[in-house]
């Protein structure tokens, strides 16, 4: 029988049943051969071995279907038969349809292995030494995937450390300027009121100087001096300006105006 079997796709005790004696326990194993499953059944005494095209039935869609009916004890509607016929092994896969009938999935013959009993096992052996070369890959993966993580992290410390420096110290410059900034802006306050107050108070000393400005002037303005003072009053000076002739005709008329006064008074 050409193909290799492998890698094992898995296994299970079955009953081997044989005429005239009590069933026998047989170790089934199945195992990927190509595009087909290959089976391999062993007992006490002997080995046998075929190869399963999944075409040959369209029960048989694909080779997990077929490894899943030789390995599963979950199909409770499937049911497997080993039976010893002369120097073969004929198995017989059947299931239970939901009108109780029972149909006939597959049936074939095993012939007997030409390595024996040892075939099965070195099968078996095969695949675990390749399952064991898969592990130690993996776990060399693993130990550098997890050396990487520690260097990951030692990497990640160390800068998440000078992260933590690099803020601290901006940290503690920003407090710095900003309290250097905040005293500047507190002087710069306290000039720009001073600054304000000496501007108040120059105004002030200016509108005081104005006001005395003007008051002195106006008290200059209005002091009399010889020139603003009458030294004649308005009939004097008529008299003055008409002249000698002009003073007696006034007094003589001034004269007579004043007898009838005069008689007036006697009178009385």
């Amino acid at each position: 029988m050409s193909g290799q079997f492998d890698p094992c796709m898995g296994t299970r005790n079955i009953k081997i049943r044989e005429e005239k004696k009590e069933p026998s326990n047989a170790l089934l194993a199945v195992f990927r051969c190509d595009s087909r499953i290959g089976i391999k059944i062993a007992n006490e005494s002997s080995a046998f071995e075929c190869l399963i095209d999944p075409s040959y039935s369209n029960e048989f869609s694909g080779t997990d279907l077929i490894a899943q009916f030789f390995l599963s004890n979950e199909l409770d509607d499937v049911s497997l038969a080993f039976d010893m016929v002369a120097d073969s092994l004929k198995v017989v896969i059947r299931r239970r349809l939901g009108t109780g009938l029972v149909k006939m999935l597959w049936t074939g013959v095993l012939e007997r292995s030409p390595t024996g009993i040892f075939g099965v096992f070195q099968a078996l052996g095969n695949t675990i030494n390749d399952y064991q070369k898969k592990f130690y890959s993996l776990n060399e993966q693993r130990e550098k995937l997890e050396a990487d993580l520690r260097g990951w992290k030692d990497t990640a410390g160390k800068l998440e450390g000078g992260w933590q420096t690099e803020k601290d110290a901006l940290l503690e410059n920003f407090f710095s300027i900003y309290k250097a900034t905040h005293e500047e802006l507190r002087r710069t306050k306290l000039d720009l009121q001073r600054l304000e107050n000496r501007k108040e108070v120059i105004s002030h000393e200016r509108e005081t100087v104005v006001g005395n400005k003007k008051r002195r002037t106006k008290a200059t303005l209005d002091i009399p001096d010889d020139h603003d003072e009458l030294i004649y009053d308005v009939d004097t000076v008529n008299r003055l300006a008409a002249g000698p002739m002009r003073n007696a005709n006034i007094h003589k008329k001034k004269l007579v105006a004043e007898k009838p006064e005069s008689k007036k008074r006697r009178t009385k």
